[in-house]
């Protein structure tokens, strides 16, 4: 995946000049950004090495649609496409899927790995629509999307979790969130 992706960068620093910063954007977001975000339910928890990797992709990608140097920190750039790391657009992907799969049971076979933590007794935090985690024996089963998803879910605050409205609504308020996050760890 790396390869490909450094070379379909390749070909985009050639035709660069040629585009304007929009269209630059929409090409990397299409070529290189999906090859990104493909499979992110099994990116998540994979090593720092991995995920450095990609992040590398991620900054020359930004670098070649802004036209800032190699030297430039990349956290403006990244700001100002409004990109969000690969850590966190993994985040975001797993977090997106799992409303999918509260709101309208879709698709079944991951609905059904999740479910809402029903406390014994009342709570303050009942209101919270925390889900169940599930506990894992080994770190490769940490991955898996019935650990993976309700670590994700119960890590965003319950503001955004308690109001399922729309699917787009929802996804602004993840990114904003995330967005903020990225920008102080």
């Amino acid at each position: 995946m790396c390869r490909t992706s450094y070379c379909h960068i390749s070909s985009l620093r050639h035709a660069r000049n040629c585009l304007d910063i929009g269209t630059a954007r929409e090409i990397a977001s299409c070529i290189v950004g999906s090859r990104l975000d493909y499979c992110n339910a099994v990116l998540y928890g994979t090593s720092k090495q991995n995920l450095h990797k990609l992040q590398l992709i991620q900054n020359t990608l930004a670098r070649v649609v802004v036209g800032a140097r190699k030297r430039d920190h990349i956290t403006p750039v990244l700001r100002q496409l409004h990109w969000l790391p690969v850590v966190y657009r993994i985040q975001y992907k797993m977090a997106i899927l799992t409303f999918k799969a509260i709101t309208t049971d879709k698709p079944g076979y991951l609905s059904e790995l999740i479910s809402f933590d029903q406390p014994a007794r009342q709570l303050r935090s009942s209101a919270h629509r925390r889900l169940t985690v599930t506990k894992c024996r080994t770190n490769f089963g940490s991955r898996a999307f019935y650990h993976a998803s309700p670590a994700v879910w119960n890590g965003l605050p319950s503001v955004i979790t308690s109001n399922l409205s729309t699917l787009d609504a929802f996804k602004r308020a993840v990114k904003t969130h995330l967005f903020e996050q990225s920008l102080h760890p």
